[in-house]
């Protein structure tokens, strides 16, 4: 009877209200308030509140696209990528480029007297054989590369090159050096370098095998090379002088680098110069780092040089040029004057021995950068494939819509 009573109350507060649950069968009188247990509940219960947002019931955009609708929109999207192709096209068309070819017969000796032969070497080099500088380099780095030879007191082989401008150059007009056949992306090349000794940690030799360190003569303990690694040792060390109807014409290299790199990646020690006294040169470099970028040097001092730098952004192709400098016009004028440029070269790179080549690049920029014929080609090219597949997509539907009305493979599929 007291069972009963108490399910006719609990159906009653169930009607008016839900706080409390009904009685588990089989048990007398026992009733939970519902407040107690799903406080728990909903403490537990991940389930998002019931709105739109959260719900994702908010009103969208459903489109179906039919055949018609797809084919104009492939034929729109081919027209735009072509118009905007032919305009990057024309635009990088009309930007003017001259290069120069330098190593080889292009730069014949003109200090050939100058020259120094080490006399360990006078047997392995025939001196009246050699005319150009890349002869005089091959024979003192092949043929005299068991001699203990102080490049210090050789003569640096000069050279001349024309480089013809067949017309004004807008300025700015800048200067590229560049070298083909050389494989900078290899990996071995690519990883050979340390971060910290660039950042000031000149005893840091991180990633540099094969070239670290050295033990130099009448010494206990070695020294690191600075800059090691495969990258610094393979410098870039050519040097240039430029002459226009017998006046010098400047580049101004003092802003050639990215400014990340000049901020943060490279910087010399706050011991400068001092903190060199104890690295070596790299094994290929006629000279030590900070004679070859001394403090009066407009592109930096030590580690900081500019064109250092620049050779440390490696690239990824074999043929690559890098940013000498930006040709200085006079403010009277607004073109840099066509005509023949001669460059007088200071040759210390030789290319012979991995059969490389190296030139010389003059090039104005345009609001799209430089000579660059590859983006406008890229453009046109997937404009013309997004028009062939509309036209594509237009045959197939009406070669086959009224196949597929007809057809009762499709009528228990829905479309």
């Amino acid at each position: 009877m007291a069972s009963n009573v108490v399910d006719e109350e609990a159906v009653e507060r169930a009607g008016e209200t839900d706080d409390t649950e009904e009685a588990a069968p089989g048990k007398k009188g026992i009733l939970r308030k519902r407040g107690q247990g799903s406080k728990e509940e909903k403490k537990k219960s991940r389930k998002p509140p019931d709105n739109k947002w959260l719900q994702q019931q908010l009103p969208a955009c459903r489109p179906v696209f039919s055949s018609k609708h797809a084919s104009v929109l492939f034929v729109s999207v081919g027209l735009l990528f072509i118009i905007l192709g032919v305009v990057f096209l024309v635009t990088s068309l009309q930007v003017q480029e001259v290069q120069v070819d330098y190593n080889g017969d292009n730069c014949k000796v003109v200090n050939k007297a100058e020259l120094v032969f080490p006399q360990a070497c006078r047997s392995d080099c025939n001196e009246t054989a050699i005319e150009t500088c890349e002869d005089y380099l091959t024979c003192l780095g092949t043929k005299c590369k068991l001699a203990n030879v102080d490049r210090r007191n050789l003569t640096i082989c000069k050279c001349e090159v024309d480089l013809v401008v067949p017309r004004p150059m807008k300025k700015p007009v800048y200067m590229y050096y560049g070298l083909s056949n050389f494989y900078q992306n290899h990996r071995r090349y690519l990883n050979s370098w340390s971060t910290d000794q660039l950042r000031g940690d000149l005893n840091d030799l991180g990633d540099c095998s094969p070239i670290t360190d050295e033990k130099p003569p009448n010494e206990t303990t070695k020294q690191p090379f600075v800059p090691c690694g495969l990258i610094g040792n393979s410098y870039f060390n050519d040097t240039f002088t430029i002459s226009f109807n017998g006046t010098s014409v400047s580049v101004d290299d003092s802003n050639i680098a990215w400014e990340s790199d000049r901020r943060t990646r490279f910087r010399n020690p706050k011991d400068t110069p001092e903190a060199f006294n104890e690295t070596l040169m790299p094994p290929s470099w006629p000279f030590s780092l900070l004679e070859y970028f001394p403090e009066d040097d407009t592109a930096g001092y030590g580690l900081e040089n500019q064109h250092l730098i620049v050779w440390y952004r490696v690239s990824a192709f074999p043929v690559f040029r890098k940013l000498y400098g930006k040709v200085n016009v006079s403010d009277d004028e607004d073109k840099l004057p066509n005509g023949t440029y001669k460059f007088q070269i200071d040759y210390n790179y030789p290319v012979s021995d991995y059969g490389g080549g190296k030139f010389l690049v003059f090039s104005e920029v345009s609001w799209l950068g430089g000579r660059n014929h590859f983006l406008g080609i890229a453009y046109i090219v997937t404009g013309s494939l997004s028009i062939i597949c509309s036209a594509i997509l237009i045959i197939v539907h009406l070669k086959f819509s009224k196949w597929k009305t007809t057809n009762p493979h499709f009528l228990n599929r829905s479309y």
